[in-house]
């Protein structure tokens, strides 16, 4: 689906039978990896932000209706304060 990479990619379109995708994250700060926590969060379909441990770096979302949505995930640090 993604013709480069992510990191290069402002938007995604999907026709309407790619209705379920998974993304996958890591956070870029691997000392105390086992301390980090993820929160993810799909604006115009998730009304909270979503915590997951570093064990769960993963989102899956199916049967999404036709829209816009914007992705965006946040870590902790390893003494538990939330980046931006």
């Amino acid at each position: 689906v993604l013709l480069q990479s992510i990191t290069e990619t402002k938007e995604l379109k999907l026709a309407h039978n790619q209705n379920e995708f998974t993304i996958q994250f890591a956070a870029l700060g691997y000392s105390n990896a086992a301390k980090i926590r993820y929160a993810y969060l799909l604006e115009g379909f998730n009304k909270d932000w979503i915590i997951a441990n570093g064990n769960t770096r993963m989102a899956t979302y199916t049967n999404l209706d036709p829209g816009n949505y914007t992705f965006r995930v946040r870590t902790s640090n390893a003494e538990g304060g939330w980046n931006e």
